[in-house]
């Protein structure tokens, strides 16, 4: 037997190790709902939070999140974007090269936009989190359940 198929399987095995489905969907969830929250630096510590409160593996709630990252970043600019046009405030009109030019000369300006900018993608955000947290939780536990039938 391969060693690393042995390593992969116990890590499985751990991961899951006395959860029901219904945990671990909801684990799996929250730990995509919170690691696209658009704040960068965040995400984390909000699943270590959700982890504590709502009882769920903090190790899944952690590998999830960390797996989303690259998500995270990519919906960033279209999380204030959206949130900018519904609050009708137009589109944002901070580019890489402002970034660049604040932080080089230490513009203090620039870390109240972007903290403006954030409330945006928040905003945005937290009219997304009923429906996708619904979607995700279904697609995932139902995954889960035919998952575990095959195994017995």
């Amino acid at each position: 037997m391969n060693p690393f198929k042995k390593i992969k399987e116990k890590a499985v095995a751990l991961i899951f190790e006395g959860l029901s489905p219904e945990k671990v969907s909801l684990a799996v969830t929250f730990g995509v709902l919170l690691g696209i929250f658009p704040v960068l630096a965040t995400t984390s510590i909000l699943c270590l939070f959700a982890g504590k409160v709502l009882k769920l593996n903090h190790i899944l709630l952690q590998v999830v999140n960390q797996a989303v990252y690259p998500l995270q970043l990519l919906l960033l600019i279209p999380f204030i974007q959206f949130g900018r046009t519904l609050l009708g405030k137009g589109k944002t009109q901070i580019g890489a090269g402002d970034i660049m030019n604040s932080l080089r000369w230490g513009d203090v300006s620039f870390y109240t936009d972007i903290a403006m900018q954030q409330i945006y993608g928040v905003f945005f955000w937290s009219l997304l989190f009923l429906p996708v947290f619904f979607l995700i939780y279904r697609i995932t536990l139902k995954f889960l359940k035919i998952w575990v039938k095959g195994k017995k």
